[in-house]
């Protein structure tokens, strides 16, 4: 596996880590807010911070997603297999 294949490796793994966590922050959110008043109701990220929110937080703020073109899809291609 070259070096740039297991920088691509890891990153899915953390995205796929970071997912499950933010799946699980959801699930313990929604059960502490079912079982008090609405008064003391909290966010996710109020009530179990993760050190992803502010990464995720800084692409909210860029804007919403940007689709490719065919033409920026083939300078990524190529950019991957020079790299590899």
């Amino acid at each position: 596996m070259a070096p740039c294949e297991w920088a691509f490796y890891m990153e899915g793994y953390r995205q796929r880590e970071e997912e499950a966590w933010l799946r699980t922050r959801t699930i313990y959110t929604l059960m502490y807010n079912i079982n008090v008043d609405k008064h003391h109701q909290m966010s996710p990220a109020e009530l179990m911070p993760l050190p992803c929110d502010e990464r995720n937080e800084k692409h909210r703020e860029a804007g919403k997603a940007k689709y490719l073109t065919d033409e920026e899809r083939e300078k990524i291609i190529a950019l991957y297999k020079a790299r590899c």
